[in-house]
């Protein structure tokens, strides 16, 4: 009895929050019922153990509303806003947008789409004569980022003498590096920096590193942080990424 009723919460729980449009981690609803599932095997297996029981309660409880908290105040956007930069006014030699990736399928994120287009407009508003963007070296199901940032500079009909993708990169000091060596030696040293949400601060930190000067011009500003990820939870995860990626990066010497 005890069980079904475990159950019951667990589910109950979690179609409310579907119901409410309260749209959990992404595919947090599943963790939720999963771990209900271990607890009630825990339960079985110490049937009449009342701790086990209380202890599995707390934890289903503790989930939920960790996840309400996540969901319902902007905790993301608390931890993300110290770490975007004001974009730059000033013009540059180029312009050096980071990818973000690509889904299973072959198209762009959306961190990806935002990057790219706002990348372009820059280009396309004359603040640089040159676009160049950095893409990963790890293929997804098949596909490689290039391929749809090609297809994107084919759709906007960039030229081609003005454009160019920059490829291998691993990880964000991984790509300031290489864009170092593809554009240092060309004489290209001013660069107006693409990236979305609280991304910005550690990237400018790597590209001046490798010997950059560098006008940020991130797709976020303080005041509209909230747009640079589809939900809360989302940014609450990628503030969470950069402040661990600072703090590992400056202590590893990457950044200064």
């Amino acid at each position: 009895m005890k069980n079904m009723l475990l159950f019951m919460l667990v589910l109950t729980a979690t179609v409310a929050s579907h119901q409410m449009g309260i749209n959990l981690f992404h595919g947090f609803q599943i963790v939720l019922l999963f771990c209900g599932f271990i607890c009630i095997f825990i339960i079985d297996c110490r049937e009449k153990n009342e701790t086990a029981i209380k202890w599995a309660t707390k934890c289903l409880i503790l989930f939920f509303i960790l996840s309400l908290i996540l969901e319902l105040f902007p905790l993301g956007e608390i931890l993300a806003r110290p770490l975007v930069l004001h974009p730059s006014s000033e013009n540059a030699q180029a312009i050096v947008v980071l990818a973000s990736g690509v889904l299973p399928h072959g198209a762009p994120g959306f961190a990806g789409y935002q990057r790219f287009m706002h990348g372009y407009k820059l280009f396309r508003d004359g603040r640089a004569p040159n676009l160049y963007v950095s893409t990963g070296a790890q293929p997804r199901n098949g596909h490689l980022e290039q391929e749809w940032v090609a297809s994107f500079a084919r759709m906007l009909e960039i030229p081609g003498t003005s454009f160019e993708i920059i490829t291998g990169a691993m990880t964000t000091r991984n790509e300031a590096e290489i864009a170092s060596a593809t554009l240092i030696p060309q004489g290209i040293t001013k660069i107006l920096l693409v990236t979305n949400g609280p991304h910005i601060f550690r990237a400018v930190k790597c590209f001046e590193k490798v010997g950059f000067q560098v006008f940020p011009a991130p797709v976020q500003n303080s005041e509209n942080i909230s747009d640079s990820c589809e939900s809360g939870e989302s940014l609450f995860h990628s503030a969470m990424h950069e402040w661990l990626g600072l703090a590992s990066y400056y202590l590893k010497g990457h950044i200064y």
